[in-house]
């Protein structure tokens, strides 16, 4: 099990392609607690991770089960609590959802890599989904119930379907911008953004934004602004890269974030496909997971830091993990 405590273990450190210098060194990151990995010991995968004020929501994928897409939150990134499940019931989805027939069974085909965010503009959670089995993307919103006036709280879960498109936006990463312009990143090998309707529910724009051929297989990307850049993260076999813009169409440069990071358990996989966010102190943490059979995928979390040339850069405990 690796611990990190405050910062004075976050001795080592990644950086993509190159050995940039840090604008904040491993010892500028400050936690408020000590924490060890995996913070959870549970199957949790395909992770967004997003932060409200000062509260941190985690949703994450369920496949077989019923309700679907679970969201966790807590105050800090580390003892999480659920809370709701953005998906109230996966027979939304079509009368194969329902297990009751010889044939034509959706076992296994619900909730996979989806992506969810509060819109500050109308006071409402957005889940955004692609079904696998329809072909189509989903997306549920609920009330914020004044959610960014008491400080990210919301206590009461309401989930609505509030319809589908008609294309399936594979592990995708939904983004408000400043303006409230809806965006979402999606696809594999060849990922694509695309900018959606005012109510999330028709297309006005998609680009690929990068297409890595068929020798480097990606998927998982999120979409995020830091700093000075769209920052879109997104899984390779085994570790990840980042992807960066001035604009949200492109171009986009990449670069390696990490890749073959040893985890903490030994038997277990290489860390990868999560998500970004910062603290209210500006400091910056990725959610990834790994694959522990047979307990599951686990989150893993480190802290990360923005280097000069504003590229970012996993910062690791003394023992490289």
């Amino acid at each position: 099990m690796r611990s990190y405590i405050s910062s004075l273990l976050v001795a080592g450190l990644i950086s993509g392609f190159g050995a940039a210098t840090l604008a904040r060194t491993a010892l500028d990151v400050r936690q408020e607690a000590a924490f060890n990995n995996p913070v959870l010991f549970q199957d949790l995968p395909d992770i967004d991770v997003f932060r409200v004020g000062s509260v941190y929501y985690y949703s994450t994928s369920t496949f077989a089960f019923s309700p679907g897409a679970p969201v966790l939150k807590y105050y800090d990134l580390v003892n999480w609590t659920p809370i709701t499940h953005s998906v109230p019931n996966v027979a939304d989805f079509g009368e194969e959802y329902k297990l009751n027939g010889d044939n034509d069974r959706a076992y296994v085909k619900g909730v996979w890599a989806s992506s969810m965010r509060y819109r500050e503009s109308n006071d409402k959670f957005y889940w955004m989904g692609c079904i696998q089995s329809t072909g189509k993307t989903f997306l549920y919103t609920a009330p914020g119930n004044s959610a960014s006036d008491n400080d990210g709280e919301n206590d009461n879960w309401e989930w609505t379907l509030e319809g589908s498109i008609d294309e399936c936006f594979y592990d995708n990463g939904i983004f408000f911008d400043d303006d409230d312009t809806m965006y979402v990143t999606w696809g594999n090998r060849q990922l694509r953004v695309t900018q959606l309707s005012d109510d999330g529910l028709s297309v006005v724009r998609t680009e690929t934004i990068y297409d890595s051929g068929e020798d480097l297989y990606l998927e998982g990307a999120h979409f995020y602004k830091a700093p000075g850049y769209w920052v879109c993260p997104t899984k390779v076999t085994s570790g990840q890269y980042i992807l960066r813009s001035t604009e949200p169409f492109g171009t986009y440069e990449a670069r390696e974030f990490w890749d073959n990071l040893s985890g903490p358990l030994s038997d277990a996989g290489y860390d990868h496909q999560g998500g970004m966010v910062d603290t209210p102190e500006g400091d910056w943490h990725y959610l990834a997971f790994m694959d522990a059979y047979p307990a599951g995928r686990i989150p893993v979390l480190a802290p990360f830091a923005w280097s000069e040339d504003d590229w970012s850069s996993i910062l690791l405990d003394t023992k490289g993990g």
